[in-house]
């Protein structure tokens, strides 16, 4: 008589794994049954002390018993068999019910390898995510790239390694288990960048991660073997063992790199049909490249959420699928991220005050009622130290802990369980748990130090952007310093005061990724084009300099394998054509014996590169080579564009400085007519070349031209003879270089130019031998220490060292002295050096004749004395009339300077304001020129900041954001000499010269001027006092991001009281017409004049 009566209920049947073999420590494992709830039929069995479970399961799990107490019974060897983990009521069964396997017969007899991959055949489905409906499946951008993944694999061509770009949090892994069944990969290498990440994928591969539960895979799909590389390869014969029996072997580069166990890698790559890796932006790495090359002709496939790297190296795969950032926002597969700055200056405070926000945040959301948790970033282990001290003292109920690479990870693992039982709500690390690590609940970023590039601060940031179904988790929030110098310059706009994130995060990954775009395109036409360069190097890392030979072409089409009808005999040569691009590269090989020696097996190996491309639209060919003559690139042109090509020479390639104002001559080269000569010229001696060529007796042959150009600083070079053109500054891709040599076309081609007056405008220097007779009014340190961030000059005043941001330049006028006097002070010294100009060698020198003597310390060089700087980077003296000089060379402006508008002057209101009184000081000085001129323009301007002092831009430094720029108006204040507004001129020398070195904040952009600023405020903060008249720091830092998209204006305002407009005189006005003239050409910026009626 059967005692239970049949009862049905549900239980949670426990996962059940084997270890099929273990080779070299490695465990080779395989799931058999993962954990899953299903319903029973519990009733009594034939065999004493076992109930029977009647399932829907397929056979053989149809069937299963369960042992409820100890007896002596036994069911058969073939049957599945569970256990009770502590005694229960049978009645009481349920899915809490904990569960042992006690016999599990599927052990004895496993599946090989083959066999399992051969039950995915038909199992699986294109199951669409459809939440709307309730309707599970893979997500859209899994489903695209795995039809992207399947077209790549499905051609006969030759495979390359391709790469699939699915933003953080939209599923690479399950993307990754999906092309394994759909694609039926018998051996997969997965090649992931970390420990904990190789742990997290293989547990993925071994249960199929979410496709079973999905839908995706049917349950006739079996599992399959999985193995973590974790103790290296001992042998050829381990390798080969491992691939026999593993579908999936998971490993990071560090344990495939060690040169005894080269022969192993190499057998274990043999042994594998496919290579996945992740996260491949690492894939220029040395050790993953290394990997990689070893899968020649087979399937490799790169997922990445950013195919790009900051040192610029490609990644060497074509992108097959790219799902944007934007797209997976819209999606919703990304939480909102939030970005909470702090402001703070102090080094020693900013820690706390980041923690202290991030600890709010999440306490605020853990009573909200999200299960979140945090995670604070640090750089390196000892600051993770130094941060737990801080949490542990500010929530020790939170039970912060830290993981890093020093301890054990059996360690790291127990605290991170710790993080996963909720036991702690803190972790502190410094990149263990960054690419890959799957945790959703992780919502609160509270990052003490940023990460150096754009890929990895991506990556970061999508661990906590996770969205997941069924947790109770909101919107991520960022707590950054954005007071913190460091932050790099592809991450300003990111870590800026009011940032929108999930816009910027978009835009920057957006940005880079068409970027790479543009660059695949040129590249992937070339490697499927005509010719086999591509399998001798790289076509990625091609970086030419802006530099081309151009020719005007007439042909309808052009032939581009004819460039080897003449070409030298060169010891070899490839080349590669892209017909879609109408691109050429050719890359040749020359073989000479040294020049240094006779010796009859040495011999110099010359690389030699060509890159021609056609633009049928402009009827131009542009040729770009390091050996334009070996290449004979005006045959060459010719034979691919016919005869009908011409380069474009001659004095017409001086079009190149149409345009350029004040263009300053660094270097030309002069033929002599009528004559086989040529002379080059540099620095001052390119004025014995242009008059050489004004006289004609030379005429120009090529010239090396500093200037401006729509207000912004330019260089361009170009050589008449030869028609090439050049722009010097850092080299870019084979696109980049594209773009750039279509602006130089536009530039070059449209146009005329009068022959006659070529170097008619150009500026030279004059060698003088007494001083200029004009009245100087500036002087400005060189070209040279100008270009240098001021936080790396020091000027050393005897045994006192100040840094160059507090050190003023200017000129004093001693009385009754002839000379020029130069005086570098700062708010608590001051050196004066008299320079004179004389006819004998060396025609100039500076002496000292106050103050204690000068040295200039520029970074890391040996400090240099005054004199001896000077010779170096001399000071540049500017004159009432325009000219310029430096030491003893003169430099004549020959523009035709105007007087200054009277219409153009405007009144301030002076009344109550001592005209003698210029600044304004700590405390906001009431009756200063400074402050009133405060009062009249606040409300005009959204920031205003007070820059008085030595070293300072301005007196007073004004922006103000309308639509999309942004204007930068520069203040410059003077005291009046006399107690009455008048018409003295020498109260506008001074303040005029001033106004015209401003403009080098212009050219110098907003990071230089943020950087200043940031400098002097904090050193005014350390006194309780403020440079913020109007707005903060954290205002200056986002204006300095949004300058980056944002065009920058220059405005220039001169403020003296003690100028009357009724009593002007002409003089003056031809000064302040020469200073509008010199602004207005250099920066494209209006002068404005306040002075008294």
């Amino acid at each position: 008589m059967k005692l239970l009566q049949p009862n049905t209920t549900s239980i949670s049947l426990p996962d059940r794994y084997m270890v099929a073999e273990k080779v070299g420590g490695n465990e080779i494992r395989r799931c058999l049954n993962a954990v899953q709830t299903i319903e029973v039929e519990v009733s009594e069995s034939e065999f004493d002390g076992y109930y029977q479970l009647s399932t829907k399961l397929s056979a053989p799990l149809d069937m299963i018993y369960l042992r409820t107490k100890v007896s002596r019974a036994d069911v058969p060897d073939d049957a599945f068999c569970l256990k009770l983990k502590r005694p229960s009521d049978i009645q009481d069964l349920n899915p809490a019910t904990e569960l042992r396997w006690l016999q599990y017969p599927g052990a004895l007899n496993p599946e090989t390898r083959d066999e399992v991959c051969n039950s995915w055949i038909g199992q699986f489905a294109f199951k669409e995510d459809k939440p709307e409906i309730g309707e599970q499946g893979l997500r859209l951008p899994q489903i695209g790239a795995l039809h992207a993944i399947s077209a790549h694999l499905s051609t006969d061509k030759e495979l390359e390694p391709a790469t699939v770009v699915l933003p953080t949090g939209t599923g690479k892994t399950e993307t990754m288990l999906a092309t394994m069944v759909y694609r039926r990969a018998t051996c997969i290498l997965v090649v992931v960048p970390s420990n904990s990440l190789r742990n997290q994928i293989a547990d993925k591969f071994l249960q199929l991660g979410c496709l079973p539960e999905l839908g995706i895979v049917t349950p006739a799909c079996k599992y399959p073997y999985v193995v973590k590389l974790t103790k290296g390869l001992g042998s050829v014969e381990e390798a080969e063992k491992i691939t026999s029996i593993a579908n999936v072997i998971v490993a990071t580069p560090n344990v495939l790199q060690k040169e005894d166990q080269s022969a192993a890698v190499d057998a274990l790559c043999a042994g594998c049909s496919h290579l996945f890796v992740d996260e491949a932006h690492h894939v220029s790495a040395r050790s993953w490249s290394a990997i990689r090359d070893r899968f020649p002709g087979k399937p490799v496939i790169q997922f990445t959420a950013t195919p790009f790297r900051n040192d610029h190296q490609a990644l060497g795969g074509r992108i097959i699928f790219n799902y944007t950032m934007g797209e997976a926002q819209r999606a919703g597969y990304f939480k909102t991220v939030n970005l909470n700055p702090v402001e703070e200056y102090y080094e020693d405070r900013a820690d706390y005050a980041i923690a202290t926000k991030a600890l709010a945040l999440l306490l605020r959301d853990i009573d909200a009622g999200f299960d979140h948790l945090m995670m604070a970033r640090v750089s390196s282990k000892t600051r993770a130290e130094e941060l737990d001290k801080i949490y542990r003292d500010l929530a020790p109920e939170l039970r912060p802990i830290v993981v890093h690479s020093n301890y054990t990870q059996t360690r790291n693992k127990q605290f991170l369980d710790l993080l996963h039982s909720r036991q702690s709500r803190i972790v502190i690390c410094v990149d263990m748990l960054g690419e890959g690590y799957d945790l959703p609940n992780l919502k609160i970023a509270a990052i003490h130090d940023h990460h150096k590039s754009l890929a990895i601060t991506l990556q970061f940031i999508g661990r906590f952007t996770r969205a997941a179904r069924n947790l109770p988790i909101g919107d991520a929030s960022a707590v950054v310093n954005i007071a913190d110098p460091s932050v790099g310059k592809g991450l300003e706009r990111l870590y800026s005061q009011g940032a929108d994130w999930d816009v910027i995060l978009r835009r920057l990954a957006e940005n880079r990724i068409d970027r790479e775009m543009k660059l695949q395109d040129v590249v992937d036409a070339l490697k499927r084009g005509d010719g086999d360069l591509s399998q001798q190097i790289s076509l990625w890392n091609l970086a030419p300099s802006y530099s081309a030979v151009l020719f005007e072409t007439h042909c309808g089409e052009w032939v581009p394998a004819a460039y080897e009808e003449d070409l030298p005999k060169f010891d070899e040569y490839w080349h590669a054509i892209a017909e879609g691009e109408k691109m050429l590269v050719v890359l040749a090989v020359e073989r000479k014996p040294v020049q240094w020696g006779h010796y009859k097996d040495l011999r110099d190996i010359q690389y030699k590169i060509l890159i021609a491309c056609w633009d049928d639209k402009r009827k131009a060919l542009f040729v770009f080579s390091n050996d334009y003559k070996g290449f004979r690139v005006e045959k060459l042109a010719k034979n691919i564009c016919g005869q009908d090509c011409f380069l474009l020479s001659g004095e017409r390639v001086f079009n190149v400085f149409n345009g350029v104002e004040f263009p300053l001559v660094r270097n030309l080269g002069a033929s002599q007519v009528g004559a086989i000569s040529f002379a080059q010229f540099f620095g001052s001696n390119v004025t014995d070349g242009l008059a050489q060529i004004e006289k004609s007796s030379s005429t120009l042959s090529n010239a090396a031209v500093k200037g401006y150009e729509n207000g912004e600083a330019v260089l361009w070079g170009c050589s008449e003879r030869k028609g090439k053109i050049w722009s010097p500054q850092a080299s870019g891709s084979l696109s980049d270089w594209r773009e750039w040599v279509e602006l130089a076309w536009d530039k070059v081609a449209k146009g005329g130019i009068d022959e006659a007056n070529i170097t008619r405008d150009f500026l030279r220097p004059e060698n003088i031998t007494k001083e200029y007779e004009q009245h100087p009014i500036s002087v400005q340190w060189g070209e040279q220490i100008q270009n240098v961030y001021e936080d790396r000059v020091d000027i050393r005043f005897g045994d006192l060292t100040i840094p160059f941001y507090l050190v003023d330049l200017s000129l004093v006028y001693p009385e009754g002295e002839e000379g020029i006097f130069i005086s570098v002070s700062s708010e608590a010294i001051s050196s004066t050096y008299k320079l004179s100009i004389f006819e004998d060698a060396p025609s100039y020198r500076y002496e000292l004749v106050d103050g204690p003597s000068l040295k200039v310390q520029v970074g890391g060089l040996e400090a240099l004395g005054f004199e001896s700087y000077m010779e170096r980077d001399p000071v540049v003296i500017q004159y009432v009339d325009g000219c310029f000089s430096y030491n003893r060379f003169l430099v004549r402006i020959k523009e035709q300077i105007g007087l200054f508008p009277v219409e153009n002057f405007s009144a301030g209101d002076w009344n109550g304001v001592d005209i003698k009184s210029e600044s304004m000081g700590y405390h906001n000085k009431a009756d200063s020129i400074q402050y009133r001129y405060f009062e009249s323009v606040q409300n005009e301007y959204d920031l205003i900041i007070n820059d008085d002092g030595s070293g300072e831009a301005a007196d007073l430094v004004a922006f103000k954001v309308i639509d999309n720029e942004i204007i930068l108006d520069l203040i410059h204040c003077k005291y009046s000499s006399g107690d009455d507004a008048g018409a003295r001129v020498g109260d506008l020398y001074e303040v005029c010269g001033q106004a015209q070195r401003s403009i080098r904040w212009k050219h110098a952009g907003m990071e230089y001027f943020y950087k200043h600023i940031n400098r002097r405020e904090k050193l005014w903060a350390e006194n309780g006092h403020t440079r913020f008249l109007k707005g903060s720091m954290g205002d200056l830092n986002t204006l300095k991001n949004r300058a980056r998209t944002t065009r920058l204006s220059l405005k220039v305002t001169i403020v003296q009281p003690g100028l009357s407009i009724k009593k002007i005189n002409e003089e003056m006005l031809k000064l302040l017409g020469c200073t509008a003239l010199y602004i207005k050409k250099t920066t494209q910026a209006d002068l404005t004049v306040v002075a008294s009626d």
